[in-house]
């Protein structure tokens, strides 16, 4: 037992009023012997003996009503397995983690579900007394402390919580804990407290507790966590030229736990509506839909996916993309003069002046004098061999984002380019050769062409049958990582895909060269080898970036002198970014971006768009069992409790369950019981008395 108020125990003197009161008023009458009413005597012990019972009994409510209405003002409180009160020094040191992710912004009973959590933060500040410490942290994807060191200040740390604010990134609860706890740590000779005031929406992990630290779960969780969202808008068109439609990919989510009818959406492009559409959303499912959108003009194009509704989270309703429609795409043909003459027709007739593809042809023996970072893809045709300086230049161009194309010939050593170019960017290689030169009596063809696949798509209506050429000689390619759609009649790939970094590399089964095939003669020749270059120019997509909120934004800095750049946010505000060195390479980086939206780059004349999405954990506001989520938690008995009766539950960890409204109760019963009895009783006390008077007056 314990008392909140020890210094009101004074009041305990008071309990002395009804006993002195009682001695002081009990009156004393002479006795006289009276023959005659002896027979009385009898009777008048018996009922003197009753009264005297009730007085004393009187005498004793009346002292224990003080008695506990003393000890109701003490505020009692009761320890140990009964109480649970485990204070057991003057002054608490408080570590406190605010979840300030994405999921916080969901609506809750007043207010937000941050706002929630601050107001539960600010009752634990309340509640400090002298010598009291308090640290509080801000989850994000890094721990963000209010205050540098743990605050004895109460006006300190209220000013430092009223300007935290929530954002549309994830929330790193693990991280931010461990930071709090590794500077509890350091409060040894303190009772120590942790307070999680969150959501517990995605939260997976928790380090694991301190000893003999008391532990708080706060629920500040939504209102109501049926939600909707735009999970995600992505382009999905892997080739995208001018005047030509892009696939847009719209995945909408029901996060809730009832089927939602008539949920309407739009697609914005440019600020432009250019797409709606009405969809059904069972519960806890998602569905994908498809818009082909036409930009009007070669550039760097925005846009945004919009949900019609009002839900327990608005932040989600809205998902951005971005891409980029080129306006030229810069590629060196690597060929001799006749060799390259086919590919250069095909690419850049000299009849369309407005051509998308600027070609530059060099022969085999002198692009290594080239400036390679400023052609988007490199074409070599019948490539002999390739030096190592000039094998790690080039695979360090296409790790930077190069597209890169090559066609076999009589003069290409397939071992030496297997060994000093293509085994430094992956398993993709040329294998044995097939067939002989000009033999045109025996070829191969192409046994299927796959009009879905991203390279063939719209090239070729369904069910057409074009020339397929005739291949007099071919390598059998190795390792390849993506399906080009077109399979030759023995099986193998025509064409065969690999990634490296930022990069693709492209391998040709056989070459448009007359005596490899008659490729070049067959219409399809053109078309094709158009669209082998558009799929291989990633480069016109690096300037477009897709991110979460609270990600990293870094991007390679490509003018020279490395001038700052000027960030533009959705918000309006303008960053500058100077350049930052790593690994020998200069970035601008800006760290954990926020809000979401569309961002704009702007470094001389390069301009970059990164469009910043809300990450879809923070769409499930669902949130799970706390105590069953982690487990070592619930054997260090941590607390799960509500903002609303957040500080009796403080209060009862801290000093035991208070007793007070038990005394005060208790006293209104002995009250009641005293003037039961004292009214009762009354009666027969006037009789004994007026006996007492009569007696003496004979």
């Amino acid at each position: 037992m314990s008392f909140l108020n020890p210094g009101l125990l004074l009041g305990l003197l008071a309990v002395s009023i009804p006993i002195l009161i009682h001695l002081f008023s009990r009156r004393r009458f002479p006795l006289i012997d009276f023959s005659t009413i002896k027979f009385l005597k009898q009777l008048q012990r018996q009922q003197m003996h009753r009264l005297k019972l009730r007085q004393w009994l009187l005498l004793l409510l009346r002292t224990l009503a003080i008695l506990l209405i003393t000890l109701a003002f003490a505020r009692p409180a009761l320890k140990g397995k009964l109480g649970a009160g485990v204070l057991t020094s003057n002054r608490i040191s408080m570590g406190i983690v605010i979840d300030g992710s994405a999921s916080m912004q969901a609506k809750a009973k007043v207010g937000s579900s941050f706002e929630q959590a601050k107001s539960s933060a600010q009752t634990l500040i309340s509640m400090m007394s002298p010598g009291d410490r308090a640290f509080i942290v801000l989850a994000r994807k890094t721990p963000q402390p209010l205050t540098p060191t743990p605050s004895d200040q109460p006006e300190v740390m209220t000013r430092a919580l009223q300007n935290a604010e929530v954002w549309d990134g994830p929330a790193d609860l693990e991280a931010a804990l461990d930071f709090t706890l590794k500077e509890l740590n350091k409060s040894q000779d303190f009772h120590r407290e942790i307070y999680i005031i969150s959501d517990f929406a995605g939260v997976e992990k928790l380090p694991p507790p301190l000893a003999e630290t008391e532990l708080f779960f706060v629920a500040a969780q939504a209102e109501n966590t049926d939600n909707l969202a735009v999970k995600a808008a992505k382009i999905t068109s892997e080739i995208i030229e001018p005047d030509q439609p892009v696939d847009l990919e719209v995945t909408l989510a029901n996060y809730g736990s009832k089927d939602r009818q008539d949920v309407y959406y739009s697609v914005f492009l440019n600020g432009s509506r250019v797409a709606e559409d009405v969809v059904t959303l069972a519960a806890g499912a998602e569905v994908k839909k498809t818009h082909q959108i036409t930009p009007p003009t070669p550039s760097l194009e925005q846009g945004s996916v919009k949900l019609d509704e009002r839900d327990a989270l608005t932040v989600d309703n809205t998902a951005y993309y971005c891409f980029s429609v080129p306006q030229q795409l810069n590629v060196l043909l690597v060929a001799d003069p006749q060799e390259g003459r086919a590919i250069a027709l095909g690419l850049a007739p000299k009849l369309q002046a407005t051509s998308l593809i600027k070609l530059q042809q060099i022969n085999t023996s002198a692009w290594e004098t080239q400036t390679l970072s400023q052609f988007d893809v490199i074409i070599f045709c019948n490539p002999h061999s390739f030096s190592s300086a000039a094998s790690t230049r080039l695979a360090h161009w296409v790790e930077a984002g190069g597209g890169l194309l090559l066609l076999p010939g009589s003069s290409t050593d397939v071992g030496s380019v297997n060994r000093d170019l293509l085994e430094k960017m992956g398993s993709l290689r040329w294998g044995e050769k097939l067939g002989q030169p000009g033999q045109r009596g025996a070829f191969l063809g192409w046994r299927s062409l796959d009009l879905e696949t991203p390279l063939l798509r719209g090239m070729l209506r369904q069910g057409s049958q074009p020339a397929t050429p005739q291949l007099y000689q071919s390598l059998r390619i190795i390792g390849s990582e993506s399906a080009s759609g077109i399979t030759c009649s023995n099986g193998m790939p025509f064409l065969a895909e690999s990634i490296f970094g930022q990069g693709k590399i492209m391998l040709c089964a056989s070459s448009p060269l007359q005596d490899w095939s008659d490729w070049a003669e067959r219409g399809i020749f053109a078309p094709l080898l158009h669209r082998m270059v558009l799929k291989l120019a990633g480069r016109a997509q690096e300037n477009c970036l897709a991110i979460d909120a609270g990600d990293e934004l870094k991007l390679p800095v490509k003018a020279a002198g490395g001038e700052s750049a000027l960030l533009k946010t959705p918000d309006g505000q303008e960053l500058k970014l100077a350049p930052l060195e790593i690994g020998q390479k200069l970035y601008y980086v800006q760290d954990a971006v926020n809000p979401a939206g569309i961002y704009q780059l702007k470094s001389v004349s390069v301009i970059t768009l990164a469009a910043v999405n809300v990450p879809p954990t923070e769409s499930n506001l669902t949130p799970p069992d706390p105590e069953a989520a982690f487990p070592a938690w619930k054997s260090a008995n941590v607390r799960v409790i509500t903002p609303e009766n957040l500080a009796e539950k403080v209060k009862a960890a801290r000093y035991g369950q208070e007793l007070w409204k038990v005394a005060l109760i208790a006293v209104l019963l002995i009250l009641l019981l005293e003037t039961f009895i004292g009214s009762s009783g009354q009666s027969k006390t006037d009789e004994m008395e007026e006996l007492e008077a009569e007696k003496v007056g004979r």
